[in-house]
């Protein structure tokens, strides 16, 4: 990054760095909101999504692997 803006003027560096700022501010408060939402809704299992059958099945596929050393 220093290498990308070192030729940069200083007034178009402070505005890359505000700009980057305040986008790590808005992915911030949107991670922190969804995380929030999540840990207050209900909880929901891999099967919920997935289904039964689809989770029976990817676990003997890696059981397999497993055992044939691939894991």
């Amino acid at each position: 990054m220093i290498g990308l803006t070192e030729n940069l003027p200083k007034r178009d560096l402070e505005q890359t760095a505000i700009q980057a700022i305040r986008r790590h501010r808005r992915l911030r408060d949107a991670a922190e909101a969804s995380y929030e939402e999540r840990r207050l809704s209900p909880s929901v299992t891999a099967c919920d999504i997935m289904g039964t059958a689809r989770i029976a099945y990817v676990m003997s596929c890696r059981v397999a692997d497993w055992h044939n050393g691939s894991a």
